[in-house]
């Protein structure tokens, strides 16, 4: 090319020429004032991924009944071990929903592909009324974990590139508090309409659909990754290859094998709570308590916690790092999640602690709409952050297997799972090779 334009060029991962990213993209302003713009790019991600939640979720809770009526027995063996295996497929669906929608987030965009993901996701759901084999149950629950594994990516990536960086530590909370307020409302919507059978409850799995066809016309594509795919166009084999080398692969590599750790616990544990709620009721009656409102208390119980847990990112990411309050975090779940579910039989004393739960089990996902955008530049952003908040799920699709045959050997869903937060030590390890971004802005 003309050397002679004041342009400073480098080598693509095919040997082409592209100017350099650092110099197209504009850096978030500092003193930008927040358009009615980035507000929309918040509130869409942030329902977006609360209907992700609420879909997801809405298994645990009907679960039981579920696998009752289509595997025609009550033997909690054999209906535990079919749990396990629905969700451990799921998971899976969710990796790799969330690693293929990453890549195709970085190339087509991300408000394009939140949009599939979510009809995707409800679609799934919706289709689970009609199963009737638990086979066919593992099928669109696959389906399903398609499109919410790959929702989260495409929202945290859109937020983190059109908020400008002094507000990132707040959004990014705020985002991911979505989460936890999609557990309550599928917690209500499971008050209101198990009456009508656990049927219905799966077809309110198809409200987010209009959502998701509405974000097509109304949220735009970041500035940040219009620019990116300007100057630096990748293909999938070429995003994936980014991250998989220096200087990003050691980041890749142990965020996913925390992340992995994190997805493994809170799907052996907190997603449990409905079924070790039931149990509870059905082995210890209590009072008032019965299987519907223990049930649906528990969850929305572990869910404030949960929101409350995202939220307090915004204050302790500014203060301690990123780091720092992931290990403090995983360090409380070792010691919090033994403590309440191996002790305690008691609804009384039980739901008032599941807030605690969720602060720790939950709210430690509330910083990695803050952290995952912070290792990976703008070209294989959502690549970058969709792989490792995702692969993880592979190894953490054996978490509700192993609990399965936990829950079998001990005869309790709580001993069970007051084995699996010893996987932290396995966490802990990994979190030492990650780096630390606290104070850095988003890489361009």
């Amino acid at each position: 090319g003309d050397r002679s334009r004041d342009v400073p060029f480098q080598m693509n991962t095919k040997g082409e020429e592209t100017i350099l990213l650092t110099t197209e993209i504009p850096k978030s302003d500092e003193s930008q004032k927040v358009s009615s713009q980035q507000w929309l790019v918040l509130v869409v991600s942030f329902l977006g991924w609360m209907m992700d939640s609420m879909d997801g979720s809405l298994f645990l809770l009907v679960q039981t009944p579920a696998l009752h009526d289509l595997l025609h027995t009550t033997d909690k063996k054999e209906i535990s071990e079919m749990s396990g295996i629905i969700l451990s497929v799921f998971l899976i669906g969710a990796a790799l929903g969330g690693v293929l929608s990453g890549v195709f987030a970085d190339i087509f965009g991300r408000a394009h592909v939140m949009m599939l993901t979510v009809v995707l996701y409800s679609a799934g759901t919706a289709l689970c009324a009609l199963c009737q084999t638990p086979w066919q149950l593992a099928v669109l629950r696959f389906v399903t974990g398609i499109g919410t594994g790959g929702e989260w990516a495409c929202g945290a990536s859109l937020v983190a590139e059109v908020w400008p960086n002094r507000y990132r530590t707040t959004v990014g909370p705020v985002l991911q508090a979505g989460g936890g307020m999609g557990y309550l409302c599928a917690g209500l919507l499971y008050a209101i309409v198990i009456p009508f059978g656990w049927r219905a409850v799966f077809l309110c799995g198809l409200l987010p659909a209009v959502f998701g066809l509405s974000v097509r016309f109304f949220v735009n594509e970041s500035e940040m990754w219009q620019l990116s795919r300007q100057c630096n166009p990748l293909g999938f084999t070429d995003a994936m290859h980014v991250i998989m080398q220096p200087p990003h692969r050691r980041n890749t590599i142990s965020m996913t094998a925390v992340m992995g750790m994190l997805v493994l616990v809170y799907w052996s544990t907190s997603a449990w709570i409905p079924s070790i709620v039931r149990d509870i009721v059905t082995d210890h009656p209590q009072g008032s308590w019965d299987v519907d409102n223990a049930s649906t208390s528990a969850t929305i119980a572990l869910n404030i916690g949960a929101m409350c847990g995202a939220l307090s990112w915004i204050w302790s990411a500014r203060v301690y790092g990123r780091k720092t309050v992931i290990a403090a975090l995983v360090v409380a779940q070792m010691i919090v999640i033994p403590a309440c579910f191996q002790s305690i039989t008691n609804l009384n004393l039980l739901i008032p602690l599941l807030p605690i739960v969720g602060f720790c089990s939950a709210g430690v996902f509330g910083g990695m709409p803050i952290y995952l955008p912070e290792l990976f530049p703008t070209s294989v952003r959502a690549t970058g952050t969709a792989f490792v908040f995702n692969a993880g799920r592979i190894l953490a699709a054996t978490g509700p297997i192993m609990m399965g045959i936990l829950v079998g050997w001990s005869g309790s869903y709580e001993s069970a799972a007051s084995i699996m937060p010893l996987c932290h030590i396995v966490t802990l390890v990994c979190l030492v090779f990650a780096k630390e971004t606290k104070g850095q802005g988003l890489p361009e």
